[in-house]
């Protein structure tokens, strides 16, 4: 038999249903927005740290496990510039380098 007042169960798993596919959908199409950048740019966060609008030039230094470290130079919160990675020994040499106004030799 029919019983009165269980139709609003069934709107509310209706409207429940509604928010988390929207929900979903916001969450994956900015997921994709975030894939679909070219460009090469600093995150805000880390800009603001960096203090990168107070200075021509930021440089990252960057060591992995294997004690290669690699210089990454920053310009319009871009990073402008990838080096090859080098061993500590020749990172000396550049970083020494970079503080006396030169660049890093590039390496094919």
């Amino acid at each position: 038999m029919y019983k009165p007042g269980g139709g609003w169960i069934v709107a509310a798993v209706g409207i429940i249903t509604v928010f988390v596919i929207i929900n979903a959908g916001t969450v994956v199409f900015g997921k994709l927005e975030h894939f679909s950048k070219e460009e090469k740019s600093i995150d805000d966060t880390i800009y603001r740290l960096l203090g990168t609008d107070k200075y021509l030039v930021t440089w990252i230094i960057q060591i992995d496990n294997k004690d290669d470290v690699v210089f990454s130079r920053i310009t319009d919160r871009k990073v402008d510039e990838s080096y090859t990675p080098v061993s500590r020994d020749k990172a000396n040499v550049y970083a020494v380098s970079i503080l006396n106004g030169f660049e890093p030799p590039e390496h094919l």
